[in-house]
């Protein structure tokens, strides 16, 4: 009976060693499963951060642009007030 208890023990141990054995293979997975996870994070930030910069020069252009449209507006705005001018006093004369 003791021997039986023993033997049992004894597979018990080993069954135990052997999930022990499995159970540190899965963590090595999960932990290069985690490098991966981190590289692609660092990639996804990086390309966002850079994403996000060009928008930025992006709206910075589009806002210089208005800008030279008002210019433009306001030049066109000023050189038709003196044609109108001018031909009114080529009208009076």
């Amino acid at each position: 009976m003791i021997m039986k208890t023993k033997e049992s023990l004894e597979r018990q141990i080993v069954d135990a060693m052997e999930l022990i054995g499995k159970l540190k293979e899965c963590v090595a997975v999960l932990k290069q499963e985690e490098g991966a996870l981190k590289y692609e994070e660092q990639r996804c930030v990086a390309a966002y951060e850079i994403a996000n910069h060009e928008v930025q020069t992006i709206c910075n252009q589009a806002e210089a642009a208005k800008n030279v449209l008002r210019e433009i507006d306001q030049r066109e705005n000023a050189a038709l007030n003196g044609i109108e001018s001018a031909f009114r006093r080529l009208k009076s004369i």
